[in-house]
Order: structure tokens, then C-alpha cells, then sequence
């Protein structure tokens, strides 16, 4: 008798239903099937009809179902057959536990999305990338105007320390302070042109230096090999 009511109630429509994964799919939060069985274990546990029904309640709330409406007019259908089957308290029983579906099946879904773990980890990534590119920016910009800080700081101890070491009337230190450092922007380009002559002369009179003390070691060592040939020879 169990096994008879359970395949003719499900046989046709929980076959048919493909069970539900995790990912990419939506799941309800409440299981009719678990709401149902508690009212049937506080009924009668006794009497076969109910536990023939709590059973199959056991197999509805493994699997997800796409139609609820569908499964509520099936299992009234079988409820009906038990009730002629059954007495009056039977009847009764059946009929609240009717009513019951009816109304849990009335209440509003609530639904949990679960996305797709791959779109995730792709959005995380980007977002992570976006960010650092950020801050690698922000700490550049941050780097040099610290080094532009640092070199005006410097440029203003090395004007400082001309003022303490020349004296007051040096024409040279007059003449920066006129142009330089009140701004004028013609004696500006004017130091800036005498600065990058004086640096490239000092550059050059270095290398001419080096050149002269090379071509010296390679004129004595020449001289010190003919001098070791002659005594060669001799």
C-alpha cells in the first residue's frame, strides 16, 4: 500500500523534473515539503495513511520542483482518494492539512541568487587591477614632487650658503637676486644658459684631463720599452 501511493504520486511528475544545481540557479528559501511534515508528524503518526504521506514528503523536499502549483493539485487529488478511504477524523485531518498547503503555497517566494563564481573572480580581478594601476599613479605623482621639493629645498641652502660665504656687495650675488629670485624671466634663461656653459666646460676640461694623463701612462710605457730594447740590444 505504501509503496503503491508513493510511485502513483510521484512517478509521473518528479521523474520528469531535472534536479537543480547550485551554481547559476535559484533556490527557494522554504521547502513546502518541510513545512508540511511537522503538521503531519503533530497528526497521527499511527495511521498509515499519514505516514504514507510524510514519506512522500520526504521525497518532495530532496528535489526542486518548477511547478508548485502543479504539485499541489496532485497531491490534493491523492489526499481526496485517502479522505472517501478514510473516517471522519481522517476526513477532517486531510482537509485542514488541504487548507494548510493552500495557504503556505499562497505566501510569497523568497529567492536566493547565487552567482556565477567565474563572472565573480573575473570582476574581482578587474577591479583589482584598475585599483593598483591607481596607486601606482598616485605614488609616482607623490615620488616627484617630493624630488622637486627636496631640489628646491637644496637650490635654496646652496644660495644661502653663497650669501654667507661672499660678500654682501658681490656683484654675482646682486645679480641673482635681481633676476633669479625676483622672478625676471629673461635673467632666468640667462642663468640657465650660463649654468649649462659652465657645466659643459667643466665636463670638458674633465675629459681632456683624463685623455692627457692616458696619452702620458702611454708615453712612458713606450719610453720604458725602448729603454729595455736598447739595453737589449746592447
Amino acid at each position: 500500500m505504501k509503496d503503491e501511493i508513493i510511485e502513483s504520486i510521484f512517478e509521473e511528475k518528479l521523474d520528469k523534473q531535472p534536479v537543480q544545481t547550485e551554481q547559476g540557479k535559484s533556490e527557494d528559501k522554504e521547502n513546502l515539503a518541510e513545512v508540511i511534515m511537522p503538521l503531519v508528524d503533530s497528526m497521527n503518526r499511527t495511521n498509515i495513511n499519514f505516514c504514507v504521506l510524510r514519506d512522500a514528503l520526504k521525497i518532495v523536499s530532496q528535489r526542486q520542483k518548477e511547478s508548485k502549483k502543479e504539485l499541489l493539485e496532485t497531491i490534493g487529488s491523492k489526499l481526496e482518494v485517502l479522505s472517501a478511504k478514510g473516517n471522519e477524523t481522517t476526513k477532517g485531518e486531510i482537509q485542514a492539512l488541504r487548507q494548510f498547503m493552500t495557504e503556505q503555497m499562497g505566501k510569497p517566494q523568497h529567492k536566493k541568487v547565487t552567482h556565477d563564481l567565474t563572472t565573480k573572480t573575473w570582476w574581482l580581478a578587474g577591479i583589482g587591477t584598475v585599483l593598483f594601476f591607481c596607486m601606482s599613479l598616485l605614488a609616482t605623482k607623490i615620488c616627484d614632487q617630493s624630488k622637486e621639493i627636496e631640489e628646491l629645498q637644496l637650490a635654496g641652502w646652496k644660495y644661502r650658503a653663497l650669501r654667507a660665504t661672499l660678500p654682501a656687495n658681490n656683484a654675482n650675488v646682486i645679480w641673482l637676486e635681481r633676476n633669479v629670485w625676483a622672478g625676471n624671466k629673461n635673467g632666468i634663461h640667462h642663468c640657465q644658459q650660463f649654468v649649462i656653459n659652465f657645466e659643459d666646460s667643466i665636463r670638458r676640461r674633465h675629459q681632456m684631463e683624463q685623455e692627457a694623463a692616458m696619452r702620458d701612462s702611454i708615453g712612458r710605457l713606450m719610453i720604458q720599452q725602448s729603454k729595455d730594447i736598447r739595453k737589449k740590444i746592447k
